[in-house]
Order: structure tokens, then C-alpha cells, then sequence
């Protein structure tokens, strides 16, 4: 993906505006009968559940109601809160309430130090699911795990546009014989409010060049798992996998990799990554298949058992 088509679907997520002061929630005629509004800014679709976490209301519940009682209750919950939710504002309507003790970071920002840090960065895949945004970059720097499989370097970041849930930035290796991502998990970084604050811009220009930084000493334990032979024990270190990815997927998992020539770990790792990679669609689950293969080269180093069984015999 070009760097223009990145910003473009990310643009749904930035607002132009904010309320950062009290509002009042009322009613304001539209052609498709009363809307709910808030500081004199209709609530587009989907705020509501926005609202209704802010105002600690199941958001179901809330949706049943007549937009008179939707009044009433958001109404009396916000005015119970000590500290009020910013309202984001994109096209003159309400699209999400944001928490107030976290400074946000644009979208287009992350991208720009994305690109400082990584020349000519290529955007290979951007999902997005409940407010959660994954970005898989690489660039043109590229080092061979064995003799015809060059892997490039890159980086993950995950975050959230409106600052639900803290971001985290990873190193990222994309398999230039496949296509294969892979995120690794001894580089992950999440952020810490006690270290940087509410400084997320701090945080991504800090951690995104070191994540960059980090795929050389990935690529040396990439190579280590190519001499971890499994001995026999193929479908053992299979077991081992499937007991970490996401038990919707755990069969169709096992299905793939049975027909998969698995002879080392590292075969097992770009097995999983494979299937995440083009054979799985639901953003949670690629992310939380990219993490169940990034454990197995950390499980093996560090347990007596497998070390011994996959290394030692």
C-alpha cells in the first residue's frame, strides 16, 4: 500500500475539532425524526456506545430506549462525572467521546515517523476493528535467514485513534519468498504512563526507530530456530502452538499445518505466520496468531524440556 492510500483510510479515524468543556445532551430535528446531540453537535453513528462506556451504561440497554430517555440517562451519568470524556468532532457530528487524561496521537503523525525511520517504507497491510488499528511496515533493508530466504525488516504498531487502549510497537519481519509478516514478541513495547506521561508522541518517536532497530537481533534468532530440529517431535511442538492461538480457529489451524512439511521450529513458525498472513482475515485473530508464533522461539530458549529436546538430541 502507498503511503497517500494508508493516510486516506486512516482519515475516517482523525476529527477536526473537539469539545473539551461541559455540554449538554438534547434533541435536534432531522429529516429521519429527532437526533441525539451534544454541545449543539448531532452524535453520528456509533458514538452512542461511545457515550454509553463513559456514562457506565450497558450500551444495549441504551439503545433500546426513546431518544428522549437516551437524554435523560446520558444526562444524569455525565453529570456524576468528575472528569468529562473530549468529544471528537469530524464533519460537524460527534464520532467518538475520548478519554480526557490521554493526549492523542494523529494517525498522519505515526506515519511520518514511521517513514523517518525506515527509508522507503512499505505499508503491507493495515486492518482496523473496534477502534483498534494494526499497521504492518517493511522496508527495503533485507538480510537472508538461509540462501534464497530473504526476510526484510520493518514494524507493527497498534493503536487505538481515540486512545481506548494503550499502543504497542513491535519489530516486524516480512518474508520476501512469500510474503509471510511476522511480528516478534521479544521486541514489543507498550506504552507505560509512568514513563512517558500522556506523551504518545514521545512514545512512538522512541520506540518505532529501536523496534526498527531490533529486526537484526531477530533475524539471528530466526536462524537459530532453523537448526531446532524437532526430532520426531512434530506434532508435540504442533500441540504446543495450537494451545496459544484463539480456540475459534484452533481446528482450521491444525488442518494447515498437517499438510505443512514442518521439519524445524522455524518451519513451524513461518507455518503459522503463513496462515495469519493470507489465510485469516479477522484483524484480533491474525494479531493473536502473529503473538502464539512469536512465543515459540522464547519457549524453546527458555524451557529446560524443549531446549534440550529440540536442540540438544
Amino acid at each position: 500500500m502507498k503511503r497517500s492510500e494508508v493516510i486516506d483510510k486512516l482519515r475516517e479515524f482523525d476529527w477536526e475539532e473537539t469539545i473539551t468543556g461541559p455540554g449538554e445532551f438534547d434533541l435536534a430535528p432531522s429529516s429521519e425524526g429527532d437526533r441525539l446531540r451534544y454541545g449543539n453537535f448531532p452524535m453520528a453513528d456509533g458514538s452512542l456506545d461511545s457515550a454509553a462506556y463513559w456514562g457506565g451504561v450497558p450500551a444495549k440497554f441504551l439503545l433500546k430506549c426513546p431518544t428522549t430517555l437516551q437524554v435523560e440517562i446520558l444526562s444524569h451519568f455525565f453529570g456524576r462525572l468528575d472528569d468529562l470524556p473530549i468529544a471528537a468532532v469530524r464533519d460537524g457530528e460527534i464520532v467518538q467521546f475520548i478519554d480526557p487524561r490521554v493526549d492523542i496521537c494523529p494517525s498522519h503523525q505515526i506515519i511520518e515517523i514511521v517513514n523517518r525511520a525506515i527509508p522507503n517504507a512499505n505499508f503491507d497491510r493495515m486492518m482496523h476493528s473496534s477502534g483498534w488499528i494494526d499497521l504492518y511496515t517493511s522496508g527495503e533493508r533485507a538480510q537472508d535467514v538461509s540462501v534464497g530466504d530473504a526476510v526484510a525488516f520493518g514494524v507493527y504498531v497498534g493503536f487505538s485513534p481515540f486512545g481506548s487502549n494503550n499502543p504497542e510497537v513491535s519489530a516486524y519481519l516480512k518474508r520476501l519468498v512469500c510474503s509471510n509478516g511476522m511480528t516478534r514478541n521479544e521486541s514489543l513495547v507498550r506504552f507505560s504512563r509512568g514513563r512517558y506521561g500522556r506523551n504518545l508522541l514521545g512514545f512512538f518517536s522512541e520506540t518505532i526507530p529501536m523496534a526498527f532497530s531490533a529486526c537484526e537481533l531477530e533475524m539471528e534468532r530466526l536462524r537459530r530456530l532453523r537448526e531446532a530440529e524437532l526430532n520426531g517431535n512434530r506434532e508435540s511442538a504442533i500441540a504446543h502452538v495450537l494451545a496459544t492461538v484463539p480456540a475459534s480457529v484452533r481446528d482450521f489451524v491444525r488442518g494447515e499445518l498437517s499438510i505443512m512439511e514442518i521439519n524445524t521450529m522455524y518451519d513451524l513458525v513461518c507455518g503459522v505466520h503463513e496462515i495469519a498472513t493470507h489465510r485469516l482475515s479477522n484483524p484480533n485473530i491474525v494479531r493473536q496468531m502473529y503473538n502464539s508464533a512469536g512465543q515459540i522461539e522464547s519457549h524453546v530458549r527458555e524451557c529446560p524440556t524443549c531446549h534440550r529436546v529440540f536442540n540438544d538430541e
